[in-house]
C-alpha cells in the first residue's frame, strides 16, 4: 500500500514538473502565466514528488511502513476532505473529479483499516 501510494504522489509529480498545463488541463485548471506555472509546478510537481520519495523511503524499511500507512491516510484522506468540502459549498464537479474523490477515500479507508490491525 505504501509502495504503491509512492508511485503515484511520485508519477503526479514527475508528469507536473514535466508538462504542467497539460497535467492541469484534465481538471480543467488553466496557467495564465509563468508564475502560475511555476507555483504548480513546486506545489503539485516538487511536493508530490518528495512525499512519494518519502513514502517510498518508508516502504523500504520495515519499522517505518506504519508512519508511511499514516502519511497515505493522511494526504490521500486530506484530498478528499478537500473535494468534500467543495462539493458541500455546492461546486459542480466533472466526472474526473469523483473519480478522484472516490479514490481518495477508498485509499484512506484501507490506509486508516491497516493501521487499526
Amino acid at each position: 500500500m505504501v509502495a504503491a501510494a509512492a508511485v503515484v504522489y511520485g508519477g503526479i509529480g514527475l508528469y507536473v514538473l514535466a508538462a504542467p498545463d497539460r497535467a492541469l488541463a484534465a481538471v480543467s485548471l488553466p496557467l495564465p502565466n509563468d508564475t502560475a506555472r511555476a507555483d504548480v509546478m513546486a506545489t503539485y510537481g516538487g511536493m508530490c514528488l518528495g512525499i512519494g520519495i518519502w513514502l517510498g523511503l518508508c516502504a523500504r524499511h520495515s519499522e517505518s511502513v506504519r508512519v508511511g500507512l499514516w502519511g497515505v491516510c493522511l494526504g490521500f484522506g486530506g484530498l478528499a476532505l478537500g473535494r468534500i468540502v467543495a462539493l458541500v459549498e455546492g461546486l459542480v464537479f466533472t466526472p474526473i473529479l469523483y473519480g478522484f474523490l472516490g479514490l481518495e477515500l477508498v485509499v484512506a479507508t484501507i490506509a486508516g483499516g491497516l493501521l487499526a490491525s
